[in-house]
């Protein structure tokens, strides 16, 4: 991953304007983050910063809503992240990350059940698409 952050940043200082690289670089930040545990405050810091930008200078996809959401969640800002989740699963009902993110922000701020909600819908999300890969 680390391999991937550098070749990344270096495609960002050709390029500034370069949209793609800050969305990937961010995204191999969360990944080291959530994956290799060190550093993770400091890497989800850096994805979060990347995020910004892409989001505000280059936003594209839908998935960024998600992305959104995800950053807020690991920043404890569970209502702006389940604002960006919800925005995320009514474009896309399939997304089995927004309702698992969702699912887990209700449960920080102690919505119980609106969080086993969330989170029986993401595994059945989850089932459905390994049962179609089969």
């Amino acid at each position: 991953m680390s391999r991937a952050i550098e070749d990344l940043s270096q495609a960002i200082r050709l390029d500034p304007t370069n949209g793609d690289a800050y969305f990937l670089r961010s995204r191999a930040f969360s990944i080291k983050a959530i994956s290799y545990g060190r550093n993770p405050n400091d890497d989800r810091a850096r994805a979060f910063e990347d995020w910004t930008h892409y989001k505000t200078h280059h936003l594209e996809w839908d998935l960024t809503l998600t992305d959104s959401g995800i950053s807020h969640y690991y920043r404890k800002e569970y209502d702006k992240a389940i604002e960006y989740l919800t925005q995320a699963i009514d474009l896309d009902p399939k997304d089995r990350h927004a309702y698992n993110f969702r699912g887990k922000a209700h449960k920080a701020k102690g919505d119980i059940a609106l969080s086993k909600a969330d989170l029986k819908k993401a595994r059945e999300i989850q089932k459905d698409a390994k049962k179609a890969k089969r």
